[in-house]
């Protein structure tokens, strides 16, 4: 987009229409500075709007079939199919993140619909009917209601499959509010669940610059069953005390240290080209599956620390939208500006930099690699997000393991060993959510797929709850001899 072209206008989606309200928000592109979209601002007006309408949406469609929501959701994944290339598109130029990223991680939404569709099929199950004395007990499950998702911009596509699709799954209308850097690609694809038929007030996208006051009206409402966040640790923590004041269940997903450890016996080669993709080659860094630390054992550091430099020399940094660029632009200048700082502080501390460290121009920060980074520096004990990866030395797997998870967990961790048995044990001491053993991972990891495992209803479970009707049979029957 030219600097001379007409800026499109974005429209919240509430109540199934599109809320064509004043107040707007820039959207900007991080790789060129340039506004492409501006975006309704809503308010209080608009929240209560949203809320009345999931409210009034959710007895019906707690009432449709499982087999009527598995379709539509498998009718939205064939939607998305069918755009995806425009979808993908639309995430770049808000993102930054490079256009083959940006497939995949359209890909991954996709395959997570399909996945969410067949888990609501499970949540449809008869009623456990059992008989105490003169007592008929019914147990079955219900959905928790309506449910507030509030997600960040790193994928947009996929954070908005994650907390949209398995709660409507369950029988649950969402809300969604998305990042205010990043809304377009929400509104996107909550589009195509309306063009696929999906039922009005089932799925809305509450668009605003003012988080505060959305999440302030989820919270008093008591009719919004659960409030669900992806983002960062600190909001996510005032989320969690609102919604224990308010005896409100909340789901979170919260960043923190993600780290990469590599023991003395790994294959060193294999381990270096996995550090850099999970780095470097998930949106600069940004994304929330990335690596942002490497716990390397002094005895191999020397080696692996020039491996990693020599595959990060070689990574292309460019325009997003050319399928050849590996690395993409930072977010925002606050975010250049955070990681300058913590270099700087480092290097004062005593940490080098043996690769990178600079800006190259606009909002792109060149790869690098910090070695002989000891904790308690700022680089290890703030979040960052960026093109930056603090190398810490240990003598000890047991100091490493203490290190690794002082600073609060993240969603991941990756451990490299040539014993297996011994990663699986320090897997298990660490304590993340998802850890790979010898194995870069996906890009855009969901459980989607594998939670079926683990329970009957995966995902979907988590907005489901059990419930009990007790009948007095006696009674009845006494009413009826009336």
């Amino acid at each position: 987009m030219h600097a001379h072209e007409v800026v499109p206008q974005w429209h919240a989606r509430l109540a199934g229409v599109l809320d064509r309200i004043p107040a707007t928000f820039p959207v900007v592109n991080p790789a060129t500075g340039l506004v492409i979209a501006q975006v309704s601002a809503c308010g209080r007006q608009q929240a209560l709007l949203a809320i009345e309408a999931a409210c009034c949406a959710a007895s019906p469609w707690r009432e449709t079939t499982s087999g009527v929501r598995s379709t539509l959701l498998r009718k939205w994944a064939a939607r998305l199919v069918d755009d995806a290339g425009r979808v993908a598109t639309t995430v770049t130029l808000e993102t930054g993140k490079p256009i083959g990223e940006a497939r995949r991680e359209v890909s991954d939404a996709i395959r997570a619909i399909e996945c969410y569709a067949e888990q609501s099929r499970l949540t449809e199950v008869a009623a456990v009917t059992e008989h105490l004395g003169e007592r008929r007990l019914e147990h079955r499950l219900r959905p928790i209601g309506p449910v507030a998702a509030i997600t960040n911009w790193c994928q947009p596509v996929l954070t908005t499959v994650r907390r949209v699709a398995p709660a409507l799954a369950a029988g649950c209308p969402v809300i969604l509010k998305p990042s205010s850097r990043a809304p377009l690609g929400a509104l996107t694809v909550a589009s195509l669940w309306d063009a696929v038929g999906g039922p009005t007030g089932t799925l809305q996208v509450l668009t605003t610059d003012d988080s505060v006051t959305a999440a302030d009206e989820f919270m008093a409402d008591a009719r919004i069953g659960m409030v669900s966040f992806i983002g960062g640790r600190d909001v996510g923590q005032h989320l969690a005390r609102k919604c224990a004041d308010a005896c409100k269940d909340v789901l979170l997903e919260v960043d923190g240290q993600m780290p990469f450890v590599v023991l003395a016996d790994a294959d060193l080669e294999r381990a270096a080209d996995a550090l850099v993709a999970v780095t470097f080659l998930r949106n600069a860094g940004q994304d929330c599956t990335s690596a942002n630390r490497l716990y390397v054992d002094e005895r191999v550091a020397e080696h692996l620390v020039r491996a990693v430099v020599v595959r990060t020399a070689e990574l292309r940094c460019g325009d997003s939208l050319d399928a050849r660029t590996q690395v993409g632009p930072l977010v925002d200048s606050l975010t250049l500006n955070i990681i300058d700082e913590q270099i700087e502080d480092a290097v004062c501390d005593g940490a080098r930099v043996v690769i990178g460290g600079r800006r190259l121009g606009g909002l792109y920060f060149a790869p690098t690699v910090i070695d002989h980074v000891r904790p308690g520096m700022r680089i290890v004990e703030d979040a960052h997000a960026g093109p930056l990866l603090p190398v810490l030395r240990f003598a000890e797997t047991e100091e490493m393991a203490e290190m690794a998870t002082s600073t609060g967990r993240g969603r991941a961790a990756w451990i490299w060993s040539g014993d297996h048995v011994a990663a699986r044990r320090l897997a298990t001491e660490l304590g993340y959510d998802d850890v790979w053993i010898n194995d870069a991972g996906e890009a855009h990891a969901d459980r989607a797929g594998s939670s079926v495992v683990w329970s009957e209803t995966g995902e979907v479970a988590r907005y489901v709850r059990s419930m009990m009707i007790a009948s007095n049979l006696c009674a009845m029957e006494t009413n009826r001899e009336r």
